[in-house]
């Protein structure tokens, strides 16, 4: 009875402290409404998938956001707040970058809209 109770303990413990270490899972990105929203607003007229032109491309943005979640965050803010002022991507210093605001933009939709040009960088 005792190595009963031990075990069950041990298992419980065990499986209690690996899921403290497991990593959050990623946010799902809606990729219809992503697509949808980049269709509605201004945000290929400076960001491509592939190529830096006005702005970071989603495959520069997903080199330098990848999973940290702060600067996910900071990304996501700059989108809806709006952005002027120095900024490095790709290796170089853009003394003049701007992002303008998106007030119309629900935060969820630019959340979307940001991580799937993040994930689809990555690709």
């Amino acid at each position: 009875m005792k190595m009963i109770i031990v075990t069950a303990s041990f298992a419980l413990f065990t499986s209690t402290a690996f899921a403290e270490d497991a990593k959050p899972a990623a946010k799902v990105v809606d990729v219809k409404a992503a697509k949808e929203l980049l269709a509605k607003t201004d945000c290929n007229a400076c960001h491509n998938a592939r190529q830096t032109g006005v702005g970071p491309s989603y495959k520069a943005m997903s080199k330098k956001i990848g999973a940290d979640e702060a600067k996910m965050t900071k990304a996501i803010e700059a989108v809806v707040k709006g952005f002027s002022g120095a900024a490095t991507y790709e290796g170089a210093m853009m003394p003049q970058a701007m992002m303008p605001a998106h007030p119309a933009v629900k935060a969820e939709e630019i959340e979307n809209l940001v991580r799937y040009m993040v994930q689809a960088g990555a690709k």
